[in-house]
C-alpha cells in the first residue's frame, strides 16, 4: 500500500466471498467471467483496504503461486 502497510490474501475455493461494493461493481463489468473469477486475492485485499479506510489508489500487487508437496512426496496440486 501507499502508505506502507503489507496486505496478503489467498484465493478462496468455494463460494465467492463478499466484498466492497465498488470493487464488486467493477468485476461484474468484464466480460465472459471464469468460474473463479472473483475469488482471487486481489479483490478481497481491495476490500480490506477500503474497509480499513485505506486507499489503495497507486498501491502495486504481486501474485505468487505456493505449491506444497506433503511428506509422503505427494504433489496435491497433480489432478
Amino acid at each position: 500500500m501507499p502508505n506502507g502497510k503489507i496486505l496478503t490474501s489467498p484465493s478462496s475455493k468455494g463460494a465467492a466471498p463478499v466484498l466492497d461494493p465498488d470493487v464488486q461493481a467493477i468485476l461484474d463489468t468484464a466480460k465472459a467471467p471464469g468460474d473463479g473469477h472473483g475469488k482471487c486475492g486481489l479483490p478481497v485485499l481491495l476490500t480490506e483496504a477500503l474497509n480499513n479506510g485505506d486507499d489503495p489508489t497507486g498501491a502495486a500487487a504481486a501474485a505468487v503461486i505456493i505449491r506444497h508437496r506433503c511428506a509422503c512426496g505427494a504433489d496435491p496440486s497433480a489432478g
